[in-house]
């Protein structure tokens, strides 16, 4: 409020004079964010000044010891301004990043993000099923122009526990695949331990600490370590589905890049049933050598040539080069 009365130029105005209200395509319809005023960045009679301000609370936060931003509705901002904000917090703090948020992005929205410099993109695939289209389209198109952040939760959605009733392996396979899908995967504060309480980005404080019998901290250390010994798993693109007879069950695909070693992950889409994947020929898919079996939990210890294996109900099963 103290900057609308202040500064009311800085906003947009219906005809009535009345401050609009910004909002986003959501599920095919228009959702209003009425406690929210939407900003005219781009044709404020005071953009100047209004600009300053924008750069003025960047530096400040810099200033402080913040390396890097994440930009909600990204795209409803002009691209001049990113060109402008980008560019001086980098000369101010190099390596500073910039995670573009791109609810309701189209592609060509996505392809203007990229090209300003953004370091991430959040994709969707907390919301594919691993069947529709979709997915792979989207990652097809977008992977050439900038890394992305794949979630299992935000303060946009449910927490994931919730959303699966407590089934803890699909929030394991939700993790895991989000961490060997993309470059970049985010965890929430108190994913590890099981929260239920959907995040809010003004009323979430301390007192929203929640007593659980749920402790993922081991298993989101193995999925770091995974990321740090293989680099192939920190690049966007590379990604490829292998084809095998279950694929209605069954989601298969590698990563691999020239120089690296191969990482091949193999999920159960079922989360209430065992699924067989049988690969006659490993080495066909991830090259000779010796591969091992580094998934988080269940691991083999021996890797066959011949994969002939029944996955636990929504298990993921990784598997390397040495």
């Amino acid at each position: 409020m103290p900057l609308i009365q202040e500064h009311p130029d800085w906003y947009k105005h219906d005809e009535s004079g009345k401050i609009l209200n910004p909002g986003a395509m959501h599920d095919g319809k228009w959702v209003v964010w009425g406690d929210l005023a939407e900003v005219d960045n781009e044709f404020s009679r005071d953009r100047e000044n209004l600009w300053n301000f924008w750069w003025q609370m960047m530096e400040y936060y810099l200033e402080m010891g913040v390396d890097g931003f994440r930009c909600d509705m990204a795209y409803q901002v002009p691209a001049e301004l990113w060109n402008h904000l980008i560019a001086r917090a980098r000369q101010k703090r190099p390596g500073c990043l910039f995670l573009a948020e791109s609810l309701g992005c189209d592609f060509k929205q996505v392809e203007e993000l990229a090209r300003l410099g953004f370091d991430y993109l959040f994709n969707s695939v907390k919301y594919w099923d691993f069947n529709a289209p979709w997915g792979m389209e989207q990652y097809f198109s977008t992977s050439p122009l900038t890394a992305s952040i794949a979630f299992p939760e935000s303060h946009d959605t449910p927490r994931l526990i919730s959303e699966h009733n407590g089934d803890l392996a699909a929030v394991k396979r939700q993790i895991l695949f989000s961490a060997m899908f993309s470059k970049g995967y985010m965890i929430t504060m108190g994913f590890e331990f099981g929260f239920h309480k959907t995040l809010n980005v003004v009323k979430t404080d301390p007192t929203w600490w929640e007593e659980t019998e749920i402790d993922l901290s081991a298993y989101l250390c193995k999925i770091a370590e995974l990321k740090q010994r293989y680099e192939v798993l920190n690049i966007e693109t590379g990604l490829e589905i292998v084809d095998q007879a279950n694929w209605p069950n069954v989601f298969c695909f590698k990563r691999s890049q020239p120089g690296m070693k191969s990482v091949f992950v193999v999920l159960n889409k079922d989360r209430n049933n065992s699924q067989n994947v049988y690969i006659p020929d490993l080495e066909s898919i991830l090259g000779a050598g010796p591969l091992a079996d580094v998934s988080p939990e269940f691991e083999l210890s021996a890797v066959p040539r011949c994969l002939n294996y029944t996955l636990r109900p929504a298990e993921v099963k990784i598997i390397a080069q040495i």
